[in-house]
């Protein structure tokens, strides 16, 4: 599906919590870093799929809500025609993946329907300059022939509708380059934001006009006017300098808000309310030092992030739900996780390393419950420095977290569906309350002591 299609699906998310006035004090409390959360849930959110083989999966894309395809290393596609509960290798014919350097991956798939769609080759692992492009096909993926952009290493398509896009790359002798595509012809006049040996890696377009791109070192560009100007927006994150960091995915939320993936070990994501003038981190996780690669909007409000955790030796992936600040962080030995997009919202896949494949399908995200099923909690107030009530049906046992992982208090609940906690002896800071149900689920929920 295009992307004009995918926002269609989505209600503008409310982001109240942001604006809310709390105290200077208050404020950095809730921003600070915490650090020893674990997997909170006594079932899994995502369950692995089979995908019938152990090569690297690279990127995903569906079509419609049936039909997705996977692009993975040494020519590699997988196809689903009924909606990724199962996956099958395609036969194909026209690709040339083979080049002096060794054989080309597929390391983007893009599908704006059923039957046509796009792939980028390169090294997955070095992204080589003078190498590769991308490969259009107009029959499910049987058949495929270049689509030169004009630009000698395009890694990247996103389109807007069926004869507007663009490809995202570096050129052959400079440096960062989009093309636009107008009435299905690339143009020939691809534009330059830069000439060191760099490349864009990430793109978004909120709607026809208004879009952003990023991708090595901390710099984004964003365009008001359909590509046809592009400003410089410096995000000043050293971080990203000392350890050769890049901007991987981009995804607007609303005409204002968008949400960032990016190579440097964090948090879940950079968010930006201003159209991605200014930035902060957010999405607390535990010792996994992730580097977050691709993101998801998930109903409207649930953004999920996934990557590489523990030194990039597993996949990691990171649900945050923004209306009630519910959250839930799942680890993947079987390899990294490199690409998300959802099917049928709230239906996600995502793909990794070593044939890996998940499915969030069994306990789909859901507005009213995060996850479908699970008890409603009502803590209040929060942030707050002398007691706080926690409400809900069902509980047995409330416990209060620090941030080195150790239970500093608990309480019994069985039999009552209110609590009052007194904390005035807590220090200032971020705890994890988890709270357990006689149903054997637990929830679990940040709280700020000021």
């Amino acid at each position: 599906m295009t992307v004009i299609e995918k926002r269609r699906s989505f209600v503008i998310i409310n982001y109240s919590i942001l604006n809310q006035n709390f105290p200077m004090k208050t404020f950095f409390i809730i921003c600070a870093l915490f650090f020893s959360i674990s997997v909170c849930t006594a079932q899994p959110f995502w369950q692995e799929v089979p995908s019938g083989t152990t090569t690297n999966l690279n990127s995903v894309s569906f079509g419609s809500d049936n039909v997705g395809y996977i692009g993975g290393n040494d020519s590699l596609i997988l196809k689903s025609i009924n909606g990724g509960e199962t996956w099958f290798p395609l036969q194909t014919t026209g690709l040339n993946l083979f080049a002096a350097s060794g054989n080309i991956d597929i390391i983007h798939v893009e599908f704006v329907n059923e039957m046509e769609g796009y792939i980028a080759v390169n090294n997955a692992d070095t992204l080589a300059f003078y190498t590769g492009g991308i490969y259009k096909t107009v029959d499910g993926g049987v058949t495929w022939a270049e689509d030169y952009t004009n630009m000698c290493s395009a890694i990247k398509t996103l389109h807007l509708d069926d004869t507007t896009g663009y490809s995202i790359g570096a050129s052959c002798f400079g440096g960062r380059t989009i093309t636009k595509k107008e009435n299905g012809v690339w143009s020939n006049n691809p534009t330059y934001l830069s000439w060191n040996i760099e490349y864009l890696k990430a793109i978004d377009f909120f709607d026809v006009n208004r879009g952003i791109v990023g991708g090595d070192s901390a710099l984004i560009f964003r365009t008001f006017d359909g590509g046809v100007t592009w400003d410089t927006i410096d995000l000043n994150l050293p971080l990203f300098g000392q350890n050769g960091g890049s901007i991987l995915d981009l995804q607007y939320i609303n005409d204002s808000t968008i949400v960032m993936a990016n190579s440097i070990p964090g948090k879940a994501y950079y968010i930006s309310t201003d159209n991605g003038l200014t930035w902060t981190q957010e999405g607390a996780i535990s010792f996994a030092s992730p580097r977050m690669k691709s993101i998801a909007i998930v109903d409207t409000d649930t953004i999920i992030t996934v990557g590489a955790g523990f030194g990039g030796n597993q996949g990691i992936v990171y649900s945050a739900h923004k209306a009630t600040n519910y959250f839930h962080e799942q680890h993947f030995p079987t390899g990294v996780l490199n690409s998300i997009t959802v099917v049928k919202n709230p239906l996600a896949i995502a793909v990794g390393d070593n044939g890996l494949i998940i499915s969030n399908k069994r306990t789909s995200t859901s507005t009213a419950n995060f996850p479908r099923g699970f008890p409603k909690i009502n803590i209040y107030p929060n942030p707050a420095s002398e007691q706080i009530t926690v409400e809900s049906e069902n509980m047995t046992q409330i416990e209060i977290i620090d941030v080195l992982g150790r239970v500093v208090k608990t309480i019994e609940a069985l039999g009552h569906s209110q609590k009052t906690i007194d904390i005035s002896q807590f220090q200032r800071g971020v705890f994890l309350l988890k709270v357990y149900f006689k149903n054997g689920q637990t929830i679990c929920k940040e709280v700020a002591v000021f």
